[in-house]
């Protein structure tokens, strides 16, 4: 039995608790929030195929078809007039919110004995050829340490000090905003919105700005990300400020923002009181995932935190936790920490590095978009997936690579490869 501690008890933190857990390994959770709550969750989040089969196993399909809105299609509207000018098929994905994802696991993490301290952050640690110890307020020891500590990571931090390896703003802003069911459905033009989004999700699509849009049913509300590539226009920066959201009570200048989009959309941004503008950052690659010894490790946004073009942030610490879980799982000793510690890496970085890629692609695209979706969601492009990737992550080949990854298949994949390296007959002499 390993003795693990997971720094964050975000998704990918709780997620890969659970794995390890439930391989009875002795696993705290260092939890920097005082408790789960609304105003640290975020809002609405993509769950493509590949985190579903994650989040199935981790939930059971009872209680994630209770808290996922679930598609097969994507609706693509024009800007100006909110046409639909293009469907783009899926396998089902869904879409849920946050809290409520982080809630099913933070309970699925207590009935398997997961441990969770509150208020603690991790100031530093000291690591040897056996263990690691943190230091400061907190001074646990652990086998291994594993750093699902988000964007603003501590444990990053003192892994590379005093290398600064900080995330770093993109230059786009998301602007994030919910208005509840009897709202929309005051008017015609925003209750069409409310009754479509129920088939989640859609895309807007206009100059240098993107919306992406469903209805939560099981809250009650339709749920919008503004997605602005060119937000120079924002007033109020937050500075130097880590945390990279912050809520904002005065609209007027969003509203001004997206006043050539639909009536439908206009009259959201009036029912609107706040949004929570949020800047979008990323964290620069970093030369490793682990430490020269091997006993501290990161995962998510932590190791790779990439701008959410592509849907995909929640997707890629679901796979990362699942992953290193299960290597962790399979009767590894104090002795195969750090073998396992590079194996996970090895895994799981070239998809990581091809989902980089992937969203700067994409985000090139949507900053110099003018054009319709029907031509933007074209069919007919042919992405390249382990090389050029110039074309949307949105056509039927680039989707296809994303969400048809399965974290149980890698990690059953190389378990075979070992039994036949192991049961290999050596060559007659």
């Amino acid at each position: 039995m390993l003795s693990v501690g997971v720094a964050g008890g975000g998704i990918g933190g709780l997620s890969c608790a659970i794995h390890l857990a439930r391989a009875a390994h002795d696993v705290t959770i260092l939890e920097q929030k005082s408790s789960y709550t609304e105003a640290n969750s975020g809002g609405g989040i993509n769950l493509t195929p590949n985190a579903l089969r994650c989040l199935s196993v981790l939930l059971g399909e009872d209680t994630l078809r209770s808290i996922v809105d679930e598609s097969d299609t994507g609706y693509v509207r024009r800007h100006s007039d909110g046409a639909v000018v293009n469907t783009v098929a899926s396998t089902p994905r869904g879409m849920a919110h946050r809290q409520d994802i982080l809630l099913a696991l933070l309970e699925a993490a207590k009935a398997c004995g997961v441990k969770i301290l509150y208020g603690v952050t991790v100031e530093g640690f000291y690591e040897d050829s056996d263990s690691v110890q943190l230091a400061g307020s907190c001074t646990r020891a652990f086998d291994l340490l594993i750093g699902g500590d988000g964007i603003n990571s501590r444990v990053r931090t003192v892994m590379f000090s005093p290398r600064s390896l900080e995330a770093a703003p993109t230059g786009a802003r998301t602007f994030l905003v919910t208005v509840p069911e009897q709202a929309m459905l005051a008017h015609e033009s925003t209750a069409e919105l409310y009754e479509h989004g129920k088939r989640p999700f859609e895309h807007w699509l206009g100059p240098e700005r993107v919306i992406i849009a469903w209805t939560m049913t099981r809250r009650r509300v339709h749920h919008l990300q503004f997605c602005d590539f060119n937000a120079d226009w924002a007033v109020g920066e937050i500075g130097h400020d880590k945390r990279w959201s912050r809520r904002v009570d005065d609209m007027t200048a969003l509203r001004e923002r997206w006043q050539d989009f639909a009536e439908g959309i206009r009259r959201i941004l009036d029912l609107a009181f706040d949004c929570v503008e949020w800047r979008i950052a990323e964290v620069p690659e970093l030369p490793t995932w682990s430490t020269p010894g091997g006993r501290i490790v990161l995962i998510g946004d932590a190791a790779h935190a990439i701008a959410p073009f592509a849907g995909q942030g929640a997707c890629m610490a679901l796979e990362d936790a699942t992953v290193l879980g299960l290597l962790l799982a399979r009767n590894v000793s104090k002795g195969d920490v750090v073998q396992t510690v590079r194996t996970y890496e090895t895994l799981r970085r070239p998809r990581i590095d091809t989902m980089r890629r992937i969203v700067h692609a994409n985000t090139q695209a949507y900053s110099a978009l003018n054009v319709d979706g029907s031509v933007f969601f074209g069919r007919h492009a042919q992405p390249t997936v382990g090389g050029d990737d110039s074309t949307p992550w949105t056509t039927e080949r680039q989707m296809g690579w994303i969400t048809s990854y399965d974290a149980f298949a890698e990690v059953a994949g190389l378990q075979q490869i070992e039994v036949l390296q192991k049961t290999r007959v050596p060559p007659m002499a």
